[in-house]
């Protein structure tokens, strides 16, 4: 990072808890919307990437360094996170508009950190998830933005569903439209929306969309 001004971010390798398994080598997100950890869950003689440094669409937020200039530059007020973010968000924002600024973010092979995750959110990590889930959808114009309205819908329309057999899905329908209603709020901080695509990012086909929905209904399907 001190050799590259282009470097704005960067993480090491996290593990978690237990110290054999990775929790992230950088994160991901794809042109559908989904987004993770590299090699989450994974050894690693499983993941051999994590021998190689590479560019990430985010840098985790369980430990990630980042240049305080950056943040001065391209970040509402020059605060590195938007206050009503907190939780799932505030680090993929906060690199994902680095990445709109003309920043880049790696991965680099430094043994960094533990990570016992979602030891505090555990009870309600439902609502947090699918709150900054949907935000993402609301805020990344993709190819496949013009199936976004029916996905939302058929999201929403699922957990309310949902809700009606398992009072549980009360989070989740509750994530959801804070989730919309936080979106809102971003792009009125920020004045403009995010382009996925001055990022890394996984493309998916559409096959895989239509699979992924196809599978999601199936579950609700024999689940109820």
């Amino acid at each position: 990072m001190e050799g590259d001004d282009k470097i704005a971010a960067a993480n090491g390798l996290i593990y978690l808890g237990d110290g054999w398994r990775i929790y992230s080598a950088g994160g991901y997100i794809t042109d559908h919307w989904y987004f993770g950890s590299i090699c989450w869950d994974s050894f690693e003689h499983e993941c051999p990437g994590i021998n190689k440094p590479h560019y990430v669409t985010y840098a985790d937020g369980a430990y990630m360094l980042i240049k305080a200039e950056a943040i001065r530059r391209t970040c509402p007020d020059g605060k590195p996170f938007i206050d009503e973010t907190f939780l799932y968000l505030d680090d993929i924002l906060l690199i994902l508009m680095l990445w709109d600024r003309g920043y880049g973010v790696a991965y680099v092979t430094v043994r960094s950190d533990l990570h016992y995750a979602n030891l505090t959110t555990k009870p309600i990590i439902n609502y947090y998830g699918i709150r900054a889930n949907t935000a993402l959808i609301m805020l990344l114009d993709t190819r496949f933005s013009w199936v976004k309205s029916f996905y939302l819908f058929r999201r929403g329309l699922g957990y309310k569903v949902l809700y009606l057999f398992n009072n549980e899905y009360y989070k989740s329908h509750r994530g959801f439209l804070d989730g919309k209603r936080l979106a809102d709020i971003i792009v009125k901080r920020l004045g403009f929306k995010l382009d996925l695509y001055k990022a890394p990012h996984v493309r998916e086909g559409i096959a895989r969309l239509i699979f992924c929905l196809i599978i999601w209904y199936l579950i609700v399907y024999l689940r109820y």
